[in-house]
């Protein structure tokens, strides 16, 4: 499945290197929630009240915690008495406490890419869960939750960092039976824009007994989430299921099997300023099969952004020439 879109997702940072920052991310050994998380933050599209704000949602900005400055992600995550309680405890900055960081792209920035010498790669997982776990208990906090002591916090996050890493280990024992290769299927997602160029793409795999309508209709879910996450806004989603599609375009009622995930994809549309569904055959979506026959030997889910896959770019290319050609 394929997503076109007229816009294209810009960075300040240097983009030599920021292939192998989001390599070093996607990397980490931590739940697919937590990287993702982080990833979100690094975009600043979590719903920060500075965000919130822009959004027209909130008209207030201030950090809810010490009520000094606006809650930005860098506040947040950073500068926020509660964050330095928390970092001071982890003793994961030791001599970075100098630093002043605007955002938490550049905090991760730093360990990840500057003070890459002085951080080991299983420290990196920590930061990312430690943050994680200071946005869950904010959020809770926000929802009349248990404000947790910034020791709680910290215990519990990485308590569940390691818990997590002792079950991948245990199934990555050989003993251990493996899923039958009839019971998956692979979901490719492509975002381009109006020149063909590649702006984002994953691949993900359901481990589910689904059949062709069912795993499309998943694809098109992972699409518009994907589309969401990377803040694209207007875009034309292509699918080679003419079914669905006509289901989308709303000229035919949807299969029972897929009725309440078509009624929460189309009520999952209007969300954005405006999206067209498109069929396109088999033939004219190649890279997408490419990249859902990839999904099926990776363990849960794979990312690009801004960059493009090897075994994508001889099929990217042909897909380019041919489509200005037609």
């Amino acid at each position: 499945m394929e997503l076109r879109s007229d816009t294209r997702v810009g960075s300040e940072y240097d983009g030599s290197h920021l292939g192998r920052f989001w390599r070093s991310i996607w990397s980490c050994n931590s739940p697919h929630k937590i990287r993702h998380f982080a990833w979100r933050a690094c975009r600043d599209v979590l719903p920060t009240k500075e965000n919130l704000v822009k959004r027209k949602v909130l008209s207030d900005s201030c950090c809810d915690e010490c009520k000094l400055a606006e809650e930005t992600s860098g506040h947040l995550f950073w500068s926020c008495q509660r964050a330095r309680d928390i970092w001071s405890l982890s003793s994961l900055f030791q001599e970075s406490w100098v630093q002043l960081f605007g955002s938490f792209m550049d905090m991760l920035w730093y360990v990840v890419m500057v003070a890459q010498w002085e951080w080991e790669h299983s420290d990196v997982e920590k930061l990312i869960v430690v943050a994680w776990a200071l946005w869950s208990n904010r959020n809770e906090c926000r929802n009349r939750g248990v404000k947790k002591s910034c020791q709680a916090l910290l215990q519990g996050a990485l308590e569940y960092l390691d818990a997590y890493q002792a079950c991948v280990v245990e199934l990555g024992n050989p003993k251990q039976p493996v899923e039958p290769e009839h019971r998956l299927a692979g979901v490719g997602i492509l975002i381009r824009d109006a020149e063909g160029h590649l702006i984002g793409a994953c691949s993900k795999k359901l481990e589910a007994p689904l059949g062709a309508i069912e795993a499309e209709a998943k694809a098109v879910e992972l699409g518009l989430l994907f589309a969401r996450d990377l803040s694209i806004q207007d875009f034309t989603l292509e699918s080679d299921s003419l079914m669905l599609i006509n289901v989308l375009q709303d000229l035919s009622p949807p299969p029972s099997s897929v009725a309440a995930l078509v009624y929460s994809l189309v009520a999952m549309s209007h969300s954005f300023r405006c999206v067209d569904f498109s069929y396109v055959g088999c033939n004219g979506n190649r890279p997408a099969h490419l990249l859902a026959r990839h999904a099926l030997g990776i363990a849960e889910l794979s990312v690009w952004v801004e960059e493009t896959p090897c075994f994508l770019e001889q099929a990217l290319k042909q897909d380019v020439v041919a489509t200005f050609i037609d």
